[in-house]
């Protein structure tokens, strides 16, 4: 009975073809088990179910609703409305409380002057100078030790929107969280001081996050939260990014409840590859130590209409409230937060399927790195040399190393090719299921491996071998693994995304390790000798009926272990030419309806073994049970950074090569548990394979690329005099342009001829909309320019006698911009071949000053040119903004320009000025009479497919613009 058991359960794992298909289909299900559990099933945890989290969460899923009633940007008075109602939520959770104190930027008037460089363009040139009226609301918690003041930690979100969002997840689920830890921290006071900033115009500049740095409180903090948000808030917050090790692992320390977080995504920010920004990058600039935590899907919903409330649940509410909640409770109630060698290191940090999470130092797997390039070479050519002084290793023919090479190229060329004929044919595809591309791919990639092997099986009479496979990966990721060390030394160790070739390298090394060390520890051959039986090609009924394909017997034992099917005869025993005639010729008796023996080969010579080989017969289980976690935890990987970059390909070039070649060589990794067991795959897989290839190619060469799920983001602006910008894929913004009301009724005659588009696959398209309102409160006045933009010189001394041709140029002017709160001004100098700016100094007088009053205003000096002036201010009905501008004569900065040559206007300043207007309101009263105040706009929500969404271009739907000479 006991014989029977073991024989039936050698026959499950021993290695042949059954038994391998069986276990590579059920590793892959359980990996899509494990991605649907993740990112469908888990979508929407559980709500909490103690009182005091029901409680918090309904209090701020009510301020969810409140504030996100409609969109509320800077440059909008629903941004004000947002403000208001926000201060009297926080002065009524703090009005008992003795240890909270409250702080008001727009009641205290706070505002800044600084220069910045682009923060959504690191490859920007543009030096700007930015004005800014804070309105930012703070709130101080006091903390029980004193000793903690000066290592305070921040929660800070932002409060404002885009204009054509209401903002609920960017950034509304972050501020009412914080909302809500407001209301639990001032009834349970803690050890640490805490500082709340909810923040103001974070969305063109993170404007708020600056101004937090001129407020006394910055000094009380040392760590910060940052909340933010993109799309509509899917799944769950994810930790993009964190500043070092030691705040890594306060993190793991802390969030034991769905801990989710990829420094993957740290390096996308750090090289530059995610184009958005956030407050963090202003906290961090500024030496604190912290968290920036998101939601970061679907980013086709990025700042559009449907970032509202109905878009999103309580469960993602939860989700990010918990998250923060376990990390500030964790970071505030800590007396001492200590510090070790690497705590300033740079981390690298994941989580396995949102239960444990890792965190470590990148110069630890720096070492780590260097440690692994050789050892475990050294260790694998050892094993080799004592296996061949052993006589348990002979060389292989050159072919059968040259045979995995061929196959992999080829398949790969074969996948590239499928990649440029989906490109081809349905670029975006990507952008609707990235997910279904990736797995097409690497269907695709291992059927063209099977058929490929079967090929190179017919010619050589032989399978190609496993541990060759196995040895050649260890090679090729050696110099992976060597490429992304070298990679985390140049970029000062900020390549933390490199930390899964780490686990690549191990897994696969460690496979050809264990090949080696069962070849050392096997027993010795006697005489270095091998028994020798040639099988017939003629396996009769008779001898395929007497054996069961178990190892009841010696005789069977060796038959089974070196089957013509077994490869690892070739690399463990000696040549046949070696043997001793007087080797006794075995009887065999052939399963026929084992599948490993239909590859049974006419007259093939099998080397048999001694009982060793038994134990031999099972080493691939332990090779594949190996591979299978770094798969796991890849695929995962993938499948995180995939859903949150994959619709960036409707934004640049950039991201479009950088996501398809993602895929591409992401679907090559993730075949690796099938590569070196690709001989053991069954011709029913083999086919199945090809049926679903075959399926596949259609499907995504023929499927549209948008709908209403996974649609086209276009970007709007208008021009006051009417003239509507839509940027995007041109194609398709023509076909959404071409079917608007309003142009076919002015173009009729023409449908194609009102729309003026630029070059490219994307790119800007042009036409003539229906007409703005952008001052509701005056009667026509929609087309009067001079009314809405105005440009008063107030003082000039570029022509004044008084002045040196060597002086600086002094200038000031009067912006009158009625109903406003943002302007753009852009320097350069007119008559300058390479239209430069020599602007060097700027002064802004605020809402109480004039140009002559020196006790209210900013200046700012600069030694190098200044690019752009950002005007930012609160008051709408003050109605102007007042400028100093001093910018040198040309001949002190244009070596090529020559004095005998000057006029009078030589040193002329050039000056193109943007105001931008954020309201939207479907409705408004203009003369007694109902009218849309951006009409253009509201048309197109209202007419546009539902696989197009509209987000904004500019600081506001509407800009006017002048541009005038000094």
């Amino acid at each position: 009975m006991f014989k029977g058991i073991a024989s039936a359960c050698s026959a499950c794992f021993r290695y042949r073809k059954t038994n391998v298909t069986t276990m590579l289909l059920v590793t892959y299900a359980v990996v899509v088990v494990l991605y649907l559990n993740n990112n469908l099933l888990r979508k929407n945890e559980l709500l909490p179910t103690d009182n005091e989290s029901v409680r918090l969460l309904e209090s701020a899923w009510s301020d969810l609703q409140n504030i996100t009633y409609k969109p509320h940007p800077y440059t909008s008075h629903a941004n004000d409305v947002v403000h208001d109602y926000l201060l009297h939520r926080v002065k009524e959770m703090v009005s008992n409380t003795t240890f909270c104190e409250i702080s008001d930027d727009y009641e205290s008037h706070r505002s800044i002057l600084f220069s910045q460089k682009d923060v959504f363009n690191a490859s920007s040139q543009k030096s700007s100078v930015i004005y800014f009226e804070s309105s930012n609301i703070l709130v101080k918690i006091q903390g029980k030790n004193d000793k903690s003041t000066a290592e305070g930690l921040l929660l800070s979100a932002h409060f404002d929107s885009v204009p054509t969002a209401n903002g609920a997840t960017d950034d509304g689920k972050g501020v009412v969280s914080i909302l809500a830890l407001l209301d639990y921290y001032s009834k349970h006071q803690p050890e640490r001081t805490i500082i709340i900033n909810l923040n103001n115009n974070e969305e063109f500049g993170l404007l708020g996050a600056h101004s937090f740095f001129d407020h006394p409180w910055a000094k009380l903090t040392k760590y910060f939260i940052n909340l933010e948000g993109t799309g509509t808030g899917e799944g769950n917050s994810i930790l993009f990014r964190t500043t070092n090790v030691l705040t890594a692992n306060l993190y793991k320390s802390a969030v034991k409840m769905l801990p989710f977080g990829n420094s993957i995504f740290q390096q996308g920010f750090n090289q530059r590859l995610i184009h958005s920004e956030t407050d963090y990058k202003v906290y961090e600039a500024n030496g604190l130590l912290g968290w920036d935590i998101a939601f970061y899907k679907p980013r086709s919903l990025y700042h559009t209409a449907r970032d509202n409330i109905q878009s999103t649940s309580r469960s993602a509410l939860w989700n990010m409230l918990s998250t923060t909640w376990q990390l500030s409770n964790h970071v505030s109630n800590i007396h001492t937060i200590k510090e070790n060698d690497n705590s300033k290191d740079p981390a690298i940090f994941f989580d396995i399927y949102r239960t444990i999470f890792f965190a470590f130092s990148a110069k630890w797997l720096f070492v780590v790195n260097i440690l692994l390039l050789i050892i475990f070479p050294l260790l694998s050519l050892s094993l080799n040399v004592l296996a061949r002084k052993r006589n348990m290793l002979v060389s292989a023919p050159i072919f059968s190393w040259l045979e995995f090479p061929i196959i992999v190229s080829f398949s790969i060329f074969l996948l590239i090719v499928m990649e440029k004929d989906v490109i081809k044919k349905n670029p975006y595809i990507v952008s609707h299921s990235f997910i279904g591309l990736l797995l097409f791919f690497v269907v695709q990639y291992n059927f063209v491996n099977l058929i490929l092997a079967q090929v190179l099986k017919l010619i050589t009479k032989k399978n190609v071998l496993k541990d060759i496979i196995f040895i050649e990966l260890m090679i090729l990721s050696w110099f992976f693994l060597l490429g992304s060390t070298v990679m985390l030394k140049l970029t000062n160790f900020k390549s933390t995304g490199v930390y899964p070739i780490t686990g690549v390298f191990i897994s696969i090394s460690f496979t050809v390790l264990i090949h080696g060390i069962l070849l050392l520890f096997s027993p010795r051959k006697n005489n270095g000798h091998n028994f020798l039986k040639t099988i017939p090609n003629a396996s009769t009924n008779e001898s395929a009926n007497s054996n069961d394909g178990g190892y009841g017997t010696r005789e069977e034992s060796n038959i089974q272990a070196t089957s013509p099917d077994n490869e690892d005869c070739i690399l463990e025993h000696e040549s046949v030419s070696n043997i001793d005639e007087r080797a006794p010729l075995l009887s065999v008796s052939n399963d026929t309806n084992d599948d490993d023996n239909i590859d049974s080969i006419q007259d093939h010579i099998v080397i048999v073994p001694d009982e060793s080989g038994i134990a031999k017969h099972y080493e691939w289980l332990l090779q594949f049970l190996i591979l299978v976690p770094i798969t796991f935890i890849f695929f995962q990987a993938v499948v995180d950074c995939l859903s949150g970059l994959n619709q960036t390909v409707q934004e640049s070039d950039d991201s479009f090569n950088l996501v398809y070649s993602g895929i591409i060589w992401c679907s090559v990794i993730l075949s690796l548990l099938v590569l070196p067991f690709m001989s053991k795959i069954g011709g029913r897989v083999t086919a199945l394979l090809f049926g679903v290839c075959l399926v596949s190619a259609i499907y995504f060469t023929t499927i549209e690329s948008f709908d209403w799920g996974t649609p086209l983001k276009v970007r709007f602006s208008q021009n006051i005099n009417g003239t509507v910008e839509i940027t995007g894929r041109i194609d398709m913004v023509k076909e959404l342009i071409f079917d608007l009301p309003s142009y076919k009724r002015e173009n009729f005659a023409n449908i194609k001829g009102g729309v003026t588009c630029s070059y490219g696959d994307i790119g800007v398209c042009y036409y003539k909309g229906m007409l703005p309102t952008v001052l509701p409160y005056k009667d026509n006045i929609s087309n009067n320019r001079s009314e809405i933009l105005s440009v008063d010189i107030v003082d000039n001394d570029r022509l004044s006698p008084d002045r040196s041709k060597y002086a600086p140029i002094n200038a000031d002017i009067r912006i009158n911009v009625p109903n406003n709160r943002a302007c753009v001004i852009s320097f350069n100098s007119t008559n300058s071949p390479s239209a430069v700016s020599a602007v060097r100094k700027i002064t802004v007088f605020n809402e109480y000053s004039n140009a002559t009053d020196s006790g209210k205003k900013l200046t700012y000096k600069s030694k190098n040119d200044i690019n752009e002036l950002q005007l930012h201010k609160l008051n709408f009905t003050s109605g102007s903004y007042v400028i100093g501008i001093q910018w040198f004569p040309r001949l002190l900065w244009d070596k090529q320009f020559k004095t005998s040559h000057a006029s009078n206007s030589e040193d002329s300043l050039g000056l193109n000025i943007k105001c931008f207007w954020g309201d939207y309101e479907s409705d408004t009263l203009v003369g007694g009479s109902r009218t849309h105040m951006i009409p253009a706009y509201e048309e197109l929500l209202d007419y546009a497919p539902l696989k197009y969404t509209i987000t904004n271009k500019e600081k506001g739907l509407v800009v006017a613009d002048q541009y005038i000479e000094l």
